[in-house]
């Protein structure tokens, strides 16, 4: 193993990998072989981010430049596959979720891999968003019977004691139900409407804000103290600013501001308050005026289906009706660069930070694998995977799999593995 350590002093970092990395590297597999389910994680799990970040700072990306396709998870019999996401909670538990239009939430276990999903029901209608909140160890849903319920880690854990969709798996009293359920009928609208999007914002300690986007174009946020629930404010300016729903949004760390892409303006638009309610100040992305022509490179023609940021949330990426990808700095408002190669819808985006790259879902049934670091417009993106049967509507990363997920229109959700 040979690393050139770029602008680190000898005895350092060098020192540390090569005292503390690599002997557990080299003890990894037999280690990986005997470790607990559950629990706190073992000192050598524990470990492995440092000895993964220092391989990142000395080498680049962890894995290779291509990705292969790996397993299939077969779920044709759940319609169209809305939502996925990625459950880590730093230990030994790392599962996959996904849901749909048949109102299930599947979850598969990743370490090891298990293609046979544990199957959760609660919702009454389509899973339109799924939310993993680290702080709490809670998987949150949003549907279009207007709730949000939130998933314990311990349900999403537990194997089932009975067979199928259980009603009954962990025990508590709680079942597959969610524990707790955020409803609409608590936020003073007159009638129930669909939940698109959900966009956890962390506070202090475990508190934070869950931000939902509703079918009325309403952005509601739900607020936890770090004890229990409550609904926020409605962040809606007026009724007739906000023509549509929200279809994706993102926290931007770097920037602190969240980030909606809707069905009625072609630029995502900021949120620089999250507690002003009716009246939330926000700006736009917008081009200049010289460049307010379309079709254009410079800004997008159509809605905004689809949002990602980078990891330190200074960097957005955009992805619109009009199958253009758009880099944008989100402090100063300027786009980077503008990514063609879709032929059709881009309706899903995840950001790959460890490898560099951006991956884009679209209607014409292709993820595209981008250079995330490009200061210029591209027209064709670094690698294509091919395989989906339908409207890749959902793409997540899941960085210690080292795999990218996609779920399409036809019910299929197929992994692809880094190597």
């Amino acid at each position: 193993l040979k690393l050139t350590f770029r602008g680190v002093p000898d005895g350092s970092a060098r020192g540390h990998f090569a005292g503390r990395c690599v002997p557990l590297m080299r003890a990894l597999p037999s280690m990986r072989a005997s470790r607990r389910r559950g629990g706190a994680a073992p000192w050598w799990r524990r470990r492995l981010p440092c000895c993964a970040a220092m391989l990142r700072a000395a080498s680049g990306a962890v894995c290779g430049s291509t990705f292969s396709a790996g397993t299939d998870l077969a779920t044709s019999t759940a319609g169209n596959v809305r939502a996925l996401a990625y459950i880590d909670d730093g230990g030994s538990n790392q599962f996959l979720a996904a849901g749909g239009e048949d109102t299930i939430l599947r979850v598969w276990t990743l370490s090891p891999l298990s293609a046979t999903p544990r199957l959760y029901r609660g919702h009454d209608e389509t899973i339109w968003a799924l939310e993993w909140i680290a702080a709490l160890n809670v998987l949150a849903s949003g549907s279009g019977d207007g709730t949000i319920r939130l998933w314990p880690l311990s349900v999403l854990a537990a194997d089932q004691a009975c067979s199928g969709i259980a009603d009954c798996c962990d025990g508590s009293g709680l079942g597959c139900q969610g524990e707790h359920v955020l409803s609409w009928t608590i936020t003073g609208m007159t009638r129930r409407r669909q939940i698109h999007s959900l966009e956890w914002v962390p506070g202090s300690g475990s508190a934070g804000t869950l931000v939902s986007a509703w079918g009325d174009g309403a952005i509601r946020t739900w607020i936890y103290d770090g004890t229990s629930w409550s609904f926020g404010v409605d962040l809606q300016a007026d009724g007739n600013d906000i023509k549509d729903r929200a279809y994706d949004m993102v926290w931007m760390a770097g920037a602190s501001v969240l980030a909606t892409g809707s069905e009625d303006w072609p630029h995502p638009r900021l949120w620089s308050s999250l507690t002003a309610a009716k009246s939330a100040p926000y700006v736009f992305l917008e081009k200049a005026a010289s460049e307010d022509v379309c079709p254009s490179t410079f800004a997008h023609c159509d809605a905004v289906l689809a949002l990602a940021a980078d990891s330190a949330g200074n960097k957005l990426a955009s992805g619109s009706r009009d199958k253009s990808i758009i880099l944008w700095t989100a402090s100063t408002k300027v786009r980077i660069a503008t990514l063609t190669a879709h032929t059709d819808y881009v309706t899903s985006l995840a950001w790959l930070d460890s490898e560099g790259k951006l991956a884009s879902g679209s209607a014409d049934g292709t993820i595209m694998l981008w250079d995330a670091t490009v200061t210029a417009d591209a027209t064709a993106a670094a690698e294509t995977l091919t395989g989906h049967s339908g409207t890749v509507g959902a793409v997540v990363w899941m960085e210690n799999q080292k795999m990218l997920a996609g779920a399409d229109s036809s019910g299929n959700v197929k992994l692809w593995t880094c190597v």
